[in-house]
């Protein structure tokens, strides 16, 4: 499997590979990276490249310095459902849903796969929501396995599946 983050020191600055992530591009933000289009990645000055790391690995669990990583997947439940106000759902650094407007749908997120019910879009169409139904199992691929036992240690809907 290949890596979800990857870090590059070039020259003064760390070019980051990764998945998207509101909540990762909020805190890279704050650290003063900015998104390239052309090469598609954030860059951030070397001076933060700790703090960049650290980031990275609070929200997707690596943070491009390990050696090796083992990845597994997680299955995460729903039981009462999830909403997401004019934004997207996420959990562990991914985004499992995200809608558009009221009447847009809601789009499933790259390595993710509902094994039951769904995400939608609702609300009004100043105040529209992502929602995922209630009873839905989300299936997230690729996540690094000591990070998936720490969310499965501190989380009752999140399961490790090591197939």
């Amino acid at each position: 499997m290949t890596r979800n983050v990857i870090t590059t020191a070039v020259g003064s600055q760390l070019h980051i590979k990764c998945p998207r992530s509101l909540i990762f591009n909020a805190g890279i933000k704050l650290l003063g990276g900015f998104w390239d289009v052309n090469s598609k990645q954030w860059i951030v000055k070397s001076a933060v490249s700790s703090e960049s790391k650290a980031l990275l690995h609070r929200v997707f669990g690596e943070n491009g310095d390990e050696p090796e990583i083992e990845y597994v997947n997680i299955d995460v439940s729903y039981p009462d459902g999830a909403t997401a106000s004019a934004a997207p759902i996420e959990f562990a650094g991914r985004i499992i849903a995200q809608a558009w407007g009221r009447d847009s749908g809601a789009k499933q997120g790259d390595s993710v796969a509902f094994l039951a019910g769904r995400a939608t879009s609702g609300g009004s169409v100043k105040n529209w929501s992502t929602s995922i139904y209630p009873g839905s199992i989300v299936r997230i691929i690729g996540i690094p396995a000591e990070f998936a036992a720490n969310l499965a240690a501190t989380n009752p809907n999140v399961i490790v599946n090591l197939s």
